[in-house]
């Protein structure tokens, strides 16, 4: 078993077994036919749902990759922007490089939006898209968990009690995001535990140190660290 199975995202070859799975899930099909048919009336929405349980069954056969699944996400990410907003405008993928990994932090307002709309923009540019960091008490153990996790997203232990269960739950947290970035993939995580509410957007000093455990006995600097990481600050708002 690899150390961090209970927290990583999905690789390929799960994809396929977990669509198949949230296809015989009632809850999800319900979630998803809002997303396939928006608008549409309830009670017809509860007809349709045994053929989009079909067509999900269908392209998870097509499906080997995360990446395809991506690929096939974006198509209803570009649609979902088109219909709801008057677009999105994004600055600075230019300093990015295609071929370096980074530490992407960002403020936070919704569950997925922000992540969501960071990696769609640095697919767009045709930059690999990161790991995203969820806090386990925001998803509970039924499909949302699934769904994040095909999406790569990894887990963040939330729901422990004790400081010594805290600090072990924040030196994997950081192992992992570690093993990640020198593994090859970005990593997005939000800059604070829980969304801004108040529009005042500052780093946790917590979240600084909890990413740093993995680092400790290094003896690096704090701006050493940053250039190690390849951290970059990301700001998202909306009009």
């Amino acid at each position: 078993m690899d150390t961090f199975d209970d927290i990583r995202p999905y690789r390929d070859d799960e994809v396929g077994p977990a669509l198949v799975a949230l296809a015989a899930n009632p809850r999800f099909v319900a979630f998803a036919s809002r997303f396939a048919a928006p608008g549409l009336p309830h009670r017809l929405l509860a007809l349709a749902h045994p053929a989009l349980r079909a067509l999900i069954r269908r392209k998870a056969r097509r499906i080997r990759s995360v990446d395809d699944l991506q690929n096939l996400m974006s198509g209803y990410l570009n649609a979902l922007l088109h219909r709801t907003s008057d677009g999105m405008t994004v600055s600075g993928l230019d300093e990015l490089e295609a071929a370096r990994t980074y530490l992407f932090i960002s403020n936070h307002r919704d569950l997925a939006h922000e992540p969501t709309q960071l990696n769609y923009a640095l697919w767009l540019q045709g930059h690999t898209t990161t790991q995203v960091a969820i806090g386990d008490n925001l998803l509970g153990t039924g499909f949302l968990s699934d769904l994040m996790r095909l999406n790569k997203a990894f887990l963040v232990p939330r729901d422990v009690s004790g400081a010594k269960a805290q600090l072990r739950a924040m030196r994997t947290t950081s192992a992992y995001m570690r093993n990640t970035l020198e593994g090859g993939a970005s990593v997005w995580i939000a800059q604070r535990e829980g969304r801004s509410k108040d529009g005042v957007d500052r780093t946790e000093p917590a979240l600084v140190k909890m990413l740093q455990l993995a680092y400790r006995g290094e003896s690096r600097s704090v701006i050493e660290w940053l250039r190690t990481v390849d951290l970059v600050p990301v700001s998202i708002t909306y009009e």
